[in-house]
């Protein structure tokens, strides 16, 4: 067992104003392997209470940072918006910031595009290049375009914009031709994209000017166009590279459990957990990526992988795995 130097206080000192530096020595001292919290605060000449009254202090001062929110990219391959098998080289990971640095590191290897959603971190992307999620840009007309959602609102609500309406239909038509080239080749989907989707971009920026030169600096659908023009570049880039998908969406349905869950956890408790976090979902969300049940692939694989040999361990990865039933069959 590991033994822990813990620092007597006399009772003099205990009264005393704590300063910040001492406040997280004693609440780190908390997170080592094996401390034992009640003997922390006994050394300390404080109450256990006190550790975690500070811990909360401290976190709320960590947030208040902006460059201290958690990022948890998602690596998302090619292959995730075709019906190809998804083989993801470490789809999720975890930073504690948010900073351009930290993204570069993870996302530049070998890779020279990232899409983006609503980031809040450095928003230059230098040297990889940005390509948004249209999605979000969609989703910011569609809001003021949702007669059903609006009807709910009943006294409360606002007039439906028909200029919004319009631009959710224009980029719908981008949405169909990119359901009908799923599955296909990147190399065959730039050449779809670039005959079908670009006249309709063109169009739709040009409208965009139009219409934006109508409204006023107040306007909810103003803002919406802005959104949209301000980073038109980045919203274009998947008609120069047949690999990138029109959304984020599938780093968002991959981001959800965290989401979802972020709630109830409230912290990782430790870099360290949060890499194991990461690790975890990487492994599910691989399995779900190519449709296998990330439960019944994780119980075969740890029943069968210390009987398997290095030479056919591949054929434990999601994207080769069958499942035991399928092989009882075709025996």
């Amino acid at each position: 067992m590991t033994k822990h130097l813990i620092e007597v206080i006399t009772s003099a000192e205990r009264r005393r104003r704590w300063s910040r530096e001492d406040k997280e020595r004693l609440v780190a001292a908390c997170f080592e392997p094996d401390a034992v919290i009640s003997e922390i605060a006994r050394a300390a000449g404080i109450h256990v209470s006190q550790l975690f009254r500070w811990r909360k202090e401290l976190c709320r001062i960590e947030e208040a940072r902006s460059d201290t929110a958690t990022l948890v990219p998602v690596i998302v391959s090619e292959a995730a918006s075709t019906a190809s098998p998804v083989q993801p080289d470490s789809p999720t990971t975890s930073h504690p910031r948010r900073k351009r640095s930290d993204v570069t590191i993870e996302l530049g290897r070998g890779r020279r595009v990232r899409v983006d959603s609503d980031i809040k971190g450095d928003r230059d992307p230098n040297p990889l290049r940005q390509a948004f999620c249209w999605a979000h840009a969609r989703r910011k007309f569609f809001v003021l375009a949702d007669i059903n959602a609006n009807a709910k609102r009943g006294k409360n609500a606002a007039p439906i914009s028909p200029m919004a309406l319009e631009a959710v239909k224009r980029i719908d038509g981008l949405f169909d031709i990119e359901r009908e080239i799923n599955g296909l080749t990147a190399d065959q989907r730039l050449e779809r994209r670039r005959k079908e989707s670009l006249p309709l971009v063109d169009s739709l920026q040009a409208w965009l000017q139009t219409e934006r030169a109508k409204l006023s600096r107040s306007s909810p659908v103003a803002e919406a166009i802005d959104y949209m023009l301000k980073r038109w570049d980045g919203f274009t880039s998947f008609l120069e590279d047949g690999r990138l998908c029109l959304t984020n969406n599938a780093a968002e349905r991959a981001l959800r459990g965290f989401a979802l869950g972020r709630k109830s956890w409230l912290f990782a408790g430790s870099d360290r957990g949060a890499d194991r976090a990461a690790f975890m979902a990487t492994l599910i969300m691989s399995a779900k990526l190519n449709d296998v049940d990330p439960q019944a692939w994780l119980a075969d694989v740890l029943t069968n992988i210390a009987d398997t040999p290095i030479s056919r361990l591949e054929k434990l990865l999601p994207w080769n795995w069958t499942p035991p039933t399928v092989n009882a069959q075709a025996a």
